[in-house]
């Protein structure tokens, strides 16, 4: 899997720059996956965050309850679900989730804009280190989100704002992610799907299940990240670059007689965003789409 260490393009040398965006371009355009080092994130906030991870999935269900995510809304505590909605055979990979955003203000208009698929974080009362913990992440895996949409687009040919300018009141969300054990030890063939993310960043744990579908074929299990970034492009970046870069398939396995627990960072683009072609194939009916309408069809899924 091709890495990318951030630090040499923050020297802001011609060279380095230059085999940042070579990097990934291939890594975009051939798999849609890759690995992101030297992304400046003290290690001290990824190990508060890991923490608050595992402090959250431990609270007692009440506590977590007062987090709930409203109907309607995407912010919150999402109760143990199916991951994928899908036909097979046999139990479901199950997960939990807590989301979050960027802090908003009820009376912010654009929660009235977005038809509240912007809106206000939901702590667990009594917590005030979770907060605090995922907050500081929040902002820090932000700040290496915008980089990365800055250094997407001039590898795609464009202005390092072409796709950053987007990103005003953001739709992006970041997501704790609890899979239990499979209690059956058996493990299901899981549904693959794509994210509709421009791009996901995942801070992983070190117990297997996320696979990654290779364009030539095949599927390859998630290496270990350590406090990398594991990257993969969505149908919002694919579609942007008019199907040059590739939204890779992915899918979880539910892991076997240990807990799994991922950060996941979606970062999406303002409600109101068309999404269309920039380069590449510019008439393709499924590279234009309204980012707030199917955001707000993901959402739906959970009410």
């Amino acid at each position: 899997m091709k890495r990318i260490n951030l630090s040499q393009g923050l020297e802001l040398s011609r060279g380095g720059l230059d085999c940042i965006l070579t990097a990934l371009y291939e890594a975009s355009s051939q798999d849609g996956v890759f690995l992101l080092e030297g992304h400046g994130i003290p290690l001290q906030v990824l190990r508060e965050a890991r923490q608050a991870l595992r402090d959250f999935f431990v609270l007692p269900h009440e506590q977590k309850m007062s987090a709930q995510r409203p109907h309607g809304r995407y912010r919150g505590y999402i109760e143990k679900t199916a991951f994928a909605d899908d036909e097979r055979d046999g139990p479901s990979v199950m997960y939990e989730g807590f989301v979050v955003g960027a802090e908003t203000q009820p009376d912010d208009p654009e929660v009235k804009i977005s038809d509240g698929m912007l809106s206000p974080n939901l702590w667990p009362l009594g917590s005030p280190e979770i907060k605090q913990r995922i907050s500081d992440y929040w902002r820090a895996t932000e700040n290496v989100s915008n980089q990365l949409l800055r250094l997407f687009a001039v590898s795609a040919g464009h202005d390092s704002h072409a796709f950053l300018d987007y990103f005003r009141s953001p739709l992006s969300n970041l997501v704790l992610l609890h899979y239990p054990a499979d209690e059956n030890g058996v493990r299901m063939e899981p549904k693959s799907h794509t994210d509709s993310s421009a791009f996901t960043l995942l801070l992983l744990d070190d117990v297997a299940g996320l696979e990654i579908q290779r364009k030539v074929g095949g599927w390859e299990s998630a290496p270990r990240t350590g406090d990398a970034f594991l990257v993969i492009v969505g149908e919002m970046m694919q579609a942007w670059t008019g199907g040059v870069y590739r939204a890779a398939p992915h899918r979880v396995r539910a892991p076997i007689k240990t807990n799994r627990a991922t950060l996941a960072y979606f970062v999406s683009p303002n409600y109101r965003t068309m999404i269309a072609p920039k380069l590449g194939d510019l008439d393709n009916p499924a590279f234009h789409f309204s980012a707030g309408e199917r955001f707000k069809k993901y959402v739906s899924e959970f009410d």
